[in-house]
């Protein structure tokens, strides 16, 4: 955020609902899903009166970030890490994620003490990426926001994503970390996008699931690269 501002351009970021000092959703079913949470990003600008931004997401930002390529007209541009544009079924779900024992926390309702810290160690990529108020921000997210994301995807709810990114226009960054746990690079790879920028997935070494944390200065680059395209 700091690398943004630097370059003179307003910069925000949100809590979702049933993240950080947001407060929980008051309709969980229906909020907590791809549409719900873009519905509320368009609500957002909305109440700014922002005439167009470009999004950055990731994981399940990116996801959010790609419901909103495919319905909101004031996405400028859009750049994901850590997302594989996918149709919301099983079958395409699996295709575009690997097997792992995390992934099982994705969609739990109630987490212990273990599962908070198995699952920010695998998001950051091991245990000494591991901040106290990144732990303090897993414990604190309303465990009916897993479950109902995970729910809805499952079970359809959203817009096709990966037609999204082969058909629309807005220009798309895709950022994939080395060793990432969850997402497979030849799936990110074998997608015809409409407008992928610089015509590659940019794979920064050595980091997993989230190589903006790992990687600021590589991720920057890339970041601020695309910004002043």
């Amino acid at each position: 955020m700091d690398a943004v501002a630097s370059c003179g351009r307003p910069v925000m970021a949100l809590d979702l609902p049933g993240h950080g000092k947001s407060s929980n959703a008051r309709t969980p079913s229906q909020t907590y899903s791809f549409p719900g949470y873009a519905a509320i990003v368009s609500q957002l600008l909305d109440s700014l009166a922002w005439p167009s931004v470009d999004v950055v997401g990731w994981s399940l930002g990116g996801h959010i970030g790609l419901e909103l390529l495919g319905s909101e007209p004031r996405l400028n541009s859009l750049l994901i890490v850590g997302t594989p544009p996918a149709r919301p079924s099983p079958d395409a779900l699996q295709a575009a994620f690997k097997r792992s024992d995390s992934m099982g926390l994705t969609g739990k309702r109630e987490f212990t003490q273990e599962d908070v810290t198995a699952y920010a160690t695998k998001m950051l990529g091991g245990e000494k990426w591991v901040a106290p108020h990144l732990l303090s921000a897993v414990r604190r997210t309303d465990g009916e926001a897993r479950h109902y994301m995970f729910m809805n995807a499952m079970s359809g709810l959203g817009a096709d994503q990966r037609d999204v990114v082969e058909t629309e226009e807005a220009p798309l960054c895709v950022v994939h970390g080395e060793r990432e746990p969850f997402v497979r690079l030849d799936y990110l790879r074998s997608i015809d996008y409409k407008n992928l920028w610089g015509g590659e997935v940019f794979v920064i070494a050595d980091a997993g699931h989230a190589p903006h944390w790992q990687r600021p200065r590589e991720f920057n680059r890339i970041l601020l690269s695309f910004l002043d395209r």
